[in-house]
């Protein structure tokens, strides 16, 4: 499986963006940012997304066999 790269300076969230990608059908992929505005943590907290730290969301397409 190949996964494409895809950076970005800043996001809303890596995840939003990782939605967007699929909904343009690229199906694998990895979404890097340097900075994301409004990250979200689990159970819907907020994310604290400070300079300097890794924002990274992967998404790729499960075989079923």
């Amino acid at each position: 499986m190949k996964i494409k790269k895809f950076l970005f300076k800043r996001v809303k969230s890596t995840n939003n963006t990782c939605i967007r990608l699929i909904k343009k059908n690229i199906i694998n992929g990895i979404v890097i940012a340097d900075c994301q505005t409004s990250g979200k943590g689990q159970r819907g907290k907020k994310w604290i997304s400070k300079k300097g730290n890794l924002f990274l969301s992967i998404f790729f397409k499960i075989k079923k066999d």
